[in-house]
């Protein structure tokens, strides 16, 4: 799950240094599953910051909208 995460982050961090907003919803599927591997992990840091940039990547979608 952790190896599948982490490919959706590079691949949506990839895509927003190109300037392409569809790596913001890719990074946001990254972070549900660092949450799903902090969860069954019992991690709770890395729970809390996967919703902590779930927010911030919606944020950052609504401000490029702008």
């Amino acid at each position: 799950m952790d190896i599948v995460a982490c490919v959706f982050e590079l691949i949506g961090a990839w895509l927003i240094s190109g300037k392409n907003i569809y790596g913001f919803p890719v990074l946001m599927i990254g972070n549900c599953f660092w949450l799903l591997a902090g969860k069954k992990n019992r991690l709770w840091g890395l729970v809390a910051v996967s919703v902590i940039f779930f927010f911030i990547n919606i944020r950052g979608i609504v401000i490029w909208q702008q």
